[in-house]
């Protein structure tokens, strides 16, 4: 029984733990709101973002990719991919710290508190052991982070059902990813942690000690030694003495998951505006991912730099020498890749693959000016809104801006510009650190159904000549 409120204790304590990641900003093993110590450069509450969440994002993303057929989302997919499985490393080394008997350095919590899971485990241990004494003492107290070999769930939901999300039925339970297993697509490999609905004990027969750091674990052991110096040793039948080992010695083990938490983030908007007019009837979000089927000169990619652009005096726009110049197609298809990444995995992709193949102009035919709002529902589908203006131009600092003069689309050429507001999700790179912001500027919404929707992407055909 203390081993079990040990081991549930220190399950506990390493979902609070909170790493600061070069590529994805805060992530833990399950899902947080914004505490006061994860802020963005701006001062701006940052909430965190669980690594199954990362991980079945990108793995979404990447199915999505070979659906559409886009090699840039395929690219950008496997890149967030291998960052996974650095932060999950990352994370690993964090939990171990904080189970570790004695280390030089314990994570922190959202708060900024220091999270020292094998201290807990020790307190919850003592307050469950009333027998301990002056003869009956605690020898050894181990505890230790792994996976389990054998049924866990992720806690995260399927984004389809499960023959388009390509899941076997072996890998997936009620609905959700199983945890500790390969799911893989195209060939890349996708394992999750196991989070219970709440922190629960699990088998700890089935317990495997951390063996690959790039896997995401979040199973915890403990491990207890109780010692009776004035028993038999079990050696012999003398009584044990004060020179003699301890005469009787008492081995037991129990094991936990941690419980989940739900995402409370809300998914944001990818807005297509044509404020000169539509440019072609039948115009979808499928023409702009297929390659030359709009043409165009190769674009330059620029990033703001120096604060927000042009809204501070001291920031510029320049040369993003990591993207180089890019296809209009490419433009639009890592615009949509930021969008569903920023989405973190609410998109029901049945929904998403019918929005991009349909039509805009089928959501309103009365306004001229067409300002199309994508935005996702509680229930993951997507939806199309028009609405009547959108006046922000503003591109935040570290994320990207293009834009083409010469897009030919029909008889005429259009200006053709992308903002993307959630290309950069760096702590140290871009004030903001992808943080959709609340957009105010958006107005014909109704603000009953959409009231915290931020600006993720924006992608405007203007002045046709």
């Amino acid at each position: 029984m203390a081993c079990e409120a040990a081991a549930l204790a220190a399950a506990t304590d390493i979902s609070r733990i909170v790493v600061r990641d070069d590529h994805f900003g805060y992530v833990a093993l399950t899902d947080w709101p914004a505490g006061s110590a994860t802020l963005n450069a701006a001062g701006e509450p940052m909430p965190i973002v669980g690594i199954n969440t990362l991980i079945a994002t990108c793995r979404e993303s990447l199915l999505i990719a070979r659906k559409l057929h886009s090699a840039t989302m395929t690219e950008l997919a496997l890149a967030d991919l291998a960052a996974c499985k650095k932060t999950a490393a990352l994370l690993n080394h964090a939990c171990e710290e904080s189970l570790a008997a004695s280390s030089s350095k314990r994570p922190i919590d959202r708060d900024g508190a220091v999270v020292d899971a094998y201290a807990e485990a020790k307190q919850a241990f003592d307050a469950a052991a009333p027998y301990l004494n002056e003869y009956n003492k605690l020898a050894g107290l181990k505890v230790e982070l792994g996976s389990l070999d054998g049924f866990a769930s992720s806690g995260i939901a399927l984004p389809a059902a499960a023959e388009l999300a390509e899941v076997e039925s072996g890998a997936c339970n009620s609905g959700n990813y199983d945890g500790f297993v390969n799911i893989p697509v195209c060939g890349s490999d996708f394992y999750f942690a196991g989070l219970a609905e709440q922190t629960s004990l699990c088998s700890k027969k089935k317990f495997r000690p951390l063996s690959v750091p790039a896997r995401p674990c979040s199973a915890v052991l403990v491990s207890a030694t109780i010692s009776n110096s004035t028993l038999k040793n079990s050696a012999s039948n003398e009584p044990a003495t004060n020179q003699s080992k301890p005469g009787l010695q008492v081995f037991a083990s129990a094991a936990a998951l941690p419980g989940k938490n739900p995402d409370l983030t809300n998914p944001p908007m990818f807005v297509l505006s044509f404020p000169n007019g539509m440019a072609e009837e039948d115009f979808s979000l499928a023409k702009i991912l297929q390659e030359g089927a709009i043409h165009s000169p190769m674009v330059e990619t620029q990033r703001v730099q120096g604060g927000d652009y042009p809204d501070e005096l001291s920031a510029s726009l320049v040369r993003d020498s990591a993207l180089g110049d890019m296809s209009l197609s490419d433009l639009g298809a890592k615009g949509l890749f930021d969008w569903l990444r920023a989405c973190r995995g609410k998109v029901r992709m049945e929904s998403l693959l019918a929005r991009v193949n349909e039509p805009l102009l089928d959501c309103d035919k009365e306004d001229p000016r067409k300002i199309f709002v994508l935005t996702v529902d509680p229930t993951g589908n997507v939806r199309t809104a028009a609405a009547k203006e959108f006046t922000s131009e503003t591109i935040l600092d570290g994320q990207n801006f293009a834009i083409s003069y010469d897009a030919e689309i029909g008889d005429s050429k259009w200006t053709v510009s992308l903002r993307d507001q959630v290309s950069n999700l760096s702590l140290s790179e871009a004030k903001h650190a992808g943080r959709c912001l609340v957009d105010n500027q958006c107005v014909g919404l109704v603000e009953t159904v959409y009231p915290k929707d931020g600006l993720a992407v924006a992608l405007q055909f203007a002045a046709p000549h």
